[in-house]
């Protein structure tokens, strides 16, 4: 069993064993739900966003590498000259 005091403003510190044993990070999550009477806490582990790649799918079609640097760059000579496209 592990234990933690509560601090005033409502804080609590997760006893170093249990970060360890659940992999918790800096800039993870912590959701608390009640149940039963009780008290559930589940950690939301923080992605990178390298790590979300290729999840999300789109039905507009994209072109290669080349094909975007160059589109982008287009957009930024036609901002900055004032035109629009």
């Amino acid at each position: 069993m592990h234990r933690t005091q509560v601090t005033s403003k409502g804080q609590v510190t997760v006893p170093y064993a249990l970060r360890e044993q659940l992999g918790i990070q800096s800039g993870d999550i912590l959701e608390f739900r009640l149940e039963k009477g009780g008290l559930r806490v589940e950690v939301r582990k923080k992605r990178k966003a390298s790590e979300l790649r290729g999840r999300l799918r789109s039905s507009i079609p994209t072109g290669s590498k080349t094909q975007e640097r160059d589109a982008v760059a287009h957009s930024l000579a036609d901002a900055r000259s004032g035109q629009s496209s």
